[in-house]
């Protein structure tokens, strides 16, 4: 899995990590889509947002430390998968909320975002599956 490179930038707030982003993809100011989680704990929450299929952010949290390296905590994860191997995967920590309740903050993001959107039927398909009891 290619690795992701650090933008470079300490951002104070999600927004302002979301900005740049956006800025660096070159959707600042279009049209977007929402972007469904993709897990079974987060595909019923719009979790960032996209243009196309090619070209993405979402907004994340972790507090595990990976690759020998910190935890991330609260960060936005840009994807952009029409740039080269290597420059497709950058990563935008949000210093100023370097903690382990940032989880939180990110589930009332995500929250916020999946209020303004009816789920597609893939969504709500995938949703009833992981309710079904197994058995």
């Amino acid at each position: 899995m290619p690795q992701e490179k650090d933008c470079g930038v300490n951002h104070q707030s999600i927004p302002e990590a979301i900005r740049h982003a956006e800025e660096s993809l070159g959707f600042r100011g279009k049209h977007v889509e929402p972007f469904w989680g993709t897990t079974r704990w987060n595909c019923h929450l719009v979790i960032g947002f996209q243009s196309g299929t090619r070209k993405r952010w979402r907004l994340d949290f972790s507090d595990k430390p990976e690759n020998g390296q910190p935890p991330k905590f609260i960060h936005v994860n840009e994807e952009n998968f029409e740039a080269p191997p290597g420059q497709q995967k950058v990563l935008h920590r949000v210093d100023s909320m370097k903690n382990e309740n940032g989880h939180y903050w990110v589930e009332l993001q995500w929250r916020k975002w999946t209020s303004g959107y009816d789920p597609p039927e893939k969504v709500r398909e995938e949703v009833e599956f992981y309710r079904k009891p197994k058995g």
